[in-house]
């Protein structure tokens, strides 16, 4: 969904699963963006901060609280999306490591296993609400697709096979989840089977029509 700002800057945002290889295809992305002229500025969420470190550190919690969670992440999504609000202003072009969208399937996930017996309460809707009054709507978001048998091969291959078996389970959700969000909200899927520079290539040509001013 294009957020209609012309004349100002953009916003691009790289998504996907767990072992999309989305942070080395946005750090690419910033690259082969600065080499074209760019001014561009490299962002994530969880952000550098204060309520980024409390996130990460939460996460870390095997006790945690999915809902002090999601709060969390909203708190950092909020502060973020008023400095990235200034940066566009400047008219500068600003590529998001995640946002809103990654914390919203996953912990539309989580919460649901939270809340087993509120039935009448749909986690997605309750986290797009509670957002909504700051949100800001990036001009393209990448979701970053693959089978989840190739991103578990990504990661840590050390874990044990019922670490995988789990991980695996969840990860399918989560693909699942940002399937349905890429064909509601309008999101481009991108091919992340190949290489990163292919992926990278990929990416690049599906923001182009953006930088040139189309919605």
């Amino acid at each position: 969904m294009a957020s209609s700002r012309p004349g100002v800057g953009r916003l691009i945002v790289v998504e996907g699963v767990d072992g999309a290889g989305k942070t080395t295809v946005a750090r690419r992305l910033v690259d082969r963006l600065k080499q074209r002229g760019h001014d561009v500025h490299a962002t994530r969420e969880p952000t550098d901060s204060f309520r980024g470190d409390a996130i990460r550190r939460a996460l870390d919690d095997p006790d945690h609280d999915p809902v002090s969670e999601a709060l969390l992440f909203a708190a950092d999504h909020a502060a973020h999306v008023a400095g990235l609000r200034q940066r566009l202003a400047e008219n500068q072009l600003v590529v998001s490591d995640r946002y809103s969208t990654s914390w919203r399937v996953y912990q539309s996930i989580t919460l649901a296993d939270a809340w087993p017996d509120q039935a009448d309460v749909d986690p997605a809707t309750w986290l797009e609400d509670l957002v909504a009054p700051f949100e800001l709507a990036p001009d393209r978001v990448l979701v970053l697709d693959l089978p989840v048998e190739q991103a578990l091969a990504r990661l840590d291959d050390r874990a044990r096979e019922t670490e995988k078996f789990e991980r695996g389970r969840f990860l399918e959700t989560v693909r699942e989840r940002y399937q349905a969000l890429t064909e509601q909200e309008g999101y481009t899927a991108v091919d992340a089977t190949g290489s990163i520079e292919a992926t990278v290539d990929t990416c690049l040509q599906a923001i182009d029509p953006v930088l040139e001013g189309e919605p």
